[in-house]
């Protein structure tokens, strides 16, 4: 499986050292970070991508491409007009994983291995290597899977770390409840 290797991403989530575990499926080692559309890194990712699904699917490669893009399966991008996240700003997210069912592959500025959590943060640089993967899982009706896998990531820099923002509650966001509570700025008392 092809691979491609990308330097100076900055992370916006990341769960590296230890793995997402969610409510249902098996954890996995996650990361989220954004790239410009029509940027060369994004082209060249969508066209591995593109590589991977037609090597697994054959000729029916492109319907299950649309079908995986369009949440009828797993897709590695997740374009502007789908992202509620502010901070994307117009750019395509990029969420590439790795099942837990192995360490992930961590190095540290000097490429020495490491589990420092201090390094892997969001607002933190790193460089990352991704493998193009597609394929249809085993069970009956699953929808096909065209993804990013995390191979390994190296930090690069420190960056502003970017805080997971939850919005202030106001007297509005009450109302609804009817609930009545002194409300100064923007904040609930």
């Amino acid at each position: 499986m092809a691979t491609i290797t990308l330097t100076n991403v900055q992370m916006r989530y990341c769960n590296l050292v230890k793995p997402y575990e969610p409510k249902v499926g098996a954890p996995k080692y996650t990361m989220w970070f954004y790239l410009e559309p029509g940027s060369k890194e994004l082209k060249d990712i969508e066209t591995g991508l593109e590589a991977a699904a037609k090597d697994a699917f054959g000729p029916e490669y492109k319907a299950k491409l649309i079908k995986a893009k369009n949440g009828q399966g797993s897709y590695s991008l997740l374009p502007p007009e789908k992202n509620t996240d502010e901070m994307a700003d117009g750019r395509v997210a990029v969420k590439p994983s790795a099942f837990a069912d192995r360490p992930l592959p961590l190095f540290d500025g000097d490429g020495l291995p490491t589990k420092d959590a201090s390094l892997f943060y969001p607002g933190a640089f790193v460089n990352v290597q991704l493998r193009f993967n597609a394929y249809q899982p085993p069970y009956s009706e699953a929808p096909p899977q065209v993804k990013l896998d995390l191979v390994a990531v190296r930090f690069s820099k420190h960056g502003e770390k970017i805080q997971g923002r939850r919005p202030s509650i106001t007297a509005e966001d009450l109302e609804a409840l009817g609930v009545k509570m002194d409300v100064t700025g923007d904040d609930l008392i």
